[in-house]
């Protein structure tokens, strides 16, 4: 929140950043700023909105990462300071949370259809978790899905589809 909130030290980061960018002929900047308390939020925003000209100035684009089912952050304005949104539409469970999909369809469509009523579909793109969770002990250990097709041969589990979350599992 403070780097948002401090002008000099955004500026710096945003003159760097374009540096870099263009050093490697790039395209443009993803920004990926995740866990952010929900206060440090309006700061970002108008980080993005004051970085926003200086990319298109240097003839690059912006983007932005944001997470699906955080009511806190606030979509269409977000989508206002960046040239292209990126739903990160997973993670309904998390590691750490209960055990469950990391996006049950009925999840999923939920939350692509608020992305859809905030942002202009050619802004936004939808990005898929593409991992799956070994729930054990309280919690859970992410694996890649060729971990977890290895996991379940080596434990003779066939993988069941589950119609509720239309999701996979063993």
């Amino acid at each position: 929140k403070q780097l948002f909130a401090n002008r000099q030290a955004s500026d710096k980061i945003i003159g760097e950043t374009i540096a870099a960018v263009k050093a490697q002929n790039w395209q443009g900047v993803v920004f990926d700023f995740e866990n952010l308390p929900a206060d440090a939020l309006p700061a970002y925003q108008a980080f993005l909105a004051h970085a926003h000209p200086r990319f298109a100035a240097a003839g690059l684009s912006t983007a932005l990462t944001v997470p699906a089912g955080e009511a806190s952050w606030d979509l269409r304005r977000m989508a206002q300071a960046v040239d292209h949104l990126y739903l990160m539409n997973y993670v309904e469970h998390w590691h750490g949370g209960t055990p469950g999909p990391i996006a049950s369809q009925a999840w999923l469509a939920t939350q692509l259809a608020h992305a859809r009523a905030q942002v202009p579909a050619s802004n936004l793109s939808v990005a898929l978790g593409n991992y799956g969770y070994d729930w054990h002990d309280g919690g859970a250990d992410a694996l890649t899905v060729n971990e977890a097709c290895l996991s379940a041969r080596g434990s003779d589990a066939v993988p069941q589809f589950h119609p509720q979350s239309a999701n996979s599992g063993f």
